[in-house]
């Protein structure tokens, strides 16, 4: 089914996707491609993101926070990615992705998805001045956080290594920052 309009998308999240609310996000167990096409229709978004399993689309890097989620306990089938736009957080979660029983990392598959988003939404920001691609790094690096109460909790839910997990966060975090600024500035 293709809605005519965005206002059909609503009822195409709740027809497709399973909410669980927790907190203030939302968790979603459906297929990703299918997801990606109602979040898409929803937002009114243009840009491909180039996911791997689904081409969920981004506008506006100012309006769109990432939170990097390095990985939990996987009955969860987190995905690892978590989108907030306003008062709407989303993680995505694949559905068809096999249980495994160990607890995997996603941060460097994001830390390359990030990386293209940036360059994607700016393919001219080579072109530009110093200080506009200076503001350009600045506003990336500014929507690449974790919020880290609510991280530590998430983690301590599962009996992980809280310390261990947020150092990595935080490492990760810093080295996008700087594989940004390398991107754009160089």
């Amino acid at each position: 089914m293709t809605p005519n309009l965005p206002n059909d998308a609503p009822e195409l999240l709740s027809e497709f996707v399973k909410f669980y609310e927790e907190e203030n996000s939302i968790l979603c167990n459906v297929p990703p491609e299918e997801f990606a096409r109602c979040f898409r229709i929803h937002f009114e978004i243009p840009f491909p993101m180039g996911m791997p399993d689904a081409s969920i689309m981004v506008q506006n890097m100012e309006d769109i926070k990432f939170y990097i989620q390095p990985g939990l306990e996987n009955k969860l089938n987190i995905r690892g990615f978590w989108i907030s736009k306003g008062s709407s957080h989303i993680i995505l979660v694949d559905a068809e992705r096999p249980d495994p029983s160990k607890i995997k990392t996603v941060i460097h598959e994001l830390s390359e998805q990030i990386l293209t988003i940036s360059h994607n939404l700016h393919p001219e920001i080579l072109k530009r001045s110093d200080k506009s691609r200076e503001q350009f790094v600045n506003a990336v690096a500014a929507h690449v956080k974790m919020p880290s109460e609510k991280f530590r909790k998430q983690i301590e839910c599962f009996g992980l290594d809280v310390e261990q997990l947020t150092q990595a966060n935080n490492d990760t975090l810093a080295g996008v920052a700087r594989h940004i600024r390398d991107l754009v500035m160089s």
